[in-house]
């Protein structure tokens, strides 16, 4: 495996606990052995950005048409595979977002239920015509404090302040869509500046 300007050599036996063990529970899950990996992100692991999840949606994205498997194309199943590196063969607590914005690309409006297991896609707005306006309104800034997030579930067996901030977060996820769909960036702003605050309290700052 070759990624961000690290090499190492990993196999089925190798055990969990270094910097690449989300490539080792990929090899780990699907058998691999005698193959070359090679991976870049401009997003650092950690920093709450999606990262890691994209980096799975990339690395089963690229497996599966690499030997062909029945479900290449299905973005669903690629985000599903992915979330299940982490989840899985990693034991983490993993949501679905970052593997589903992934995989799927553009701006979408998913809503999950607790009685499914499958996110639903309820809108989407294709990026390619206003990704450089949006480009020249937003600004993505990375601080150097590793992610400390927590899942939604654990999140419910907290306290109900908790759950009242997790609830708010979904107020401010469809004002942000709307807002895009309007290209409304003062919004837009406000819904995110909203959903930071919401974040801050869930790491404890």
């Amino acid at each position: 495996v070759r990624a961000q300007g690290k090499e190492a050599v990993l196999s089925a036996s190798t055990p969990y606990g270094s910097w690449y063990d989300l490539f080792l529970s990929a090899i780990k899950r699907y058998g691999l052995s005698e193959i070359l990996i090679e991976s870049s992100t401009e997003i650092p692991w950690g920093s709450g950005l999606g990262g890691s999840g994209a980096t799975g949606v990339a690395l089963v994205g690229g497996l599966s048409h690499y030997f062909n498997w029945p479900w290449k194309d299905d973005k669903y199943r690629i985000a599903f595979e992915a979330r299940a590196l982490e989840t899985e063969e990693m034991r983490q607590s993993c949501g679905w977002q970052d593997q589903l914005a992934a995989a799927f690309g553009g701006v979408n409006l998913w809503t999950a239920r607790s009685d499914s297991q499958k996110p639903e896609r309820e809108k989407h707005i294709s990026l390619i015509p206003k990704a450089k306006a949006l480009g020249r309104h937003l600004l993505l800034v990375q601080t150097p404090k590793q992610d400390n997030s927590r899942s939604s579930s654990e999140i419910q067996r907290q306290s109900r302040d908790d759950i009242s901030l997790l609830e708010g977060m979904v107020q401010h996820a469809l004002r942000a869509y709307k807002a895009v769909e309007e290209m409304d960036y003062t919004a837009l702003g406000e819904a995110v500046g909203e959903t930071w605050e919401a974040i801050k309290n869930f790491t404890n700052g």
